[in-house]
């Protein structure tokens, strides 16, 4: 009886689930297709593994590759030159005691190896959250599942960042970044490095597959789609743009 049921399963109807190999090539390559076969069977786990490891990979080389307390060392004393010197005696003072050039490597390698496994996971499950309310706000489809997974599939972005990222170090760029702001002094001008750290490529391209998948997987209007990965892109800037804004007038 078993047997003649499962026989008589139409073809089109067996599910699979596609390799993660498959969905990331997929996501960067064809992600309105992608989206529209996302189911929430796909679950997060195989995206954040994956993300998880190309981020672990680039701490590796970027512990292998970069003195990272010399550059600590070395901004440190480039943003003390531009205190007073009474402040300046002060803060070396401080500085060499409590030993913030090593304190700061490693808060940097906590910062590159927790981003990669504890960071991916939270950014994912957040955003996921905030586009299933967004979704059931403008009226789409879909539980708070899916919408976590469509958001575990867009950060897949991710490890095409952490591979240009890589490859920067191995080219001997030791503080590699994709986004505009190198083009500034983050410690003369924060606030003109917060704003150009807006126009980073990887950044924008993952709030287009947010887009993509609130419009493709979560039947959100095009319009209120963007609406919302536009702001889920700008909240963090915008914060980082106070924070600037703030160190500048304590600096004058």
């Amino acid at each position: 009886m078993g047997d003649a049921a499962a026989v008589s399963v139409p073809p089109d109807k067996v599910y699979t689930v596609p390799p993660i190999g498959r969905r990331i090539l997929g996501i960067l390559l064809d992600p309105i297709e992608t989206f529209r076969a996302l189911d929430a069977s796909w679950g997060i786990l195989g995206p954040w593994l994956a993300i998880a490891a190309a981020g672990l990979l680039y701490s590796v080389i970027f512990t292998a590759r970069v003195d990272a307390t010399a550059i600590m060392k070395v901004r440190l004393d480039y943003q003390n030159s531009l205190l007073p010197d009474q402040v300046r005696r002060q803060a070396a003072q401080v500085e060499e005691s409590m030993h913030m050039d090593k304190f700061g490597a490693l808060m940097a390698a906590a910062g590159n190896y927790g981003g990669a496994v504890l960071g991916s996971i939270l950014r994912i499950v957040i955003v996921g959250v905030i586009i299933f309310w967004a979704a059931w706000f403008f009226g789409g489809r879909g539980g708070i599942l899916k919408a976590i997974v469509v958001s575990a599939h867009a950060k897949l972005v991710m490890i095409a960042s952490y591979a240009v990222l890589s490859l920067a170090l191995l080219l001997g760029n030791p503080l590699p970044d994709t986004s505009l702001k190198n083009v500034a002094d983050e410690v003369k001008s924060p606030l003109q490095a917060a704003f150009l750290d807006i126009f980073d490529p990887m950044a924008m391209w993952h709030t287009a597959l947010v887009a993509c998948g609130l419009v493709v997987a979560l039947q959100v209007r095009r319009g209120r789609a963007i609406l919302v990965a536009l702001a889920l892109h700008l909240f963090p800037w915008l914060c980082m743009l106070g924070m600037a804004a703030l160190s500048g007038m304590n600096r004058s």
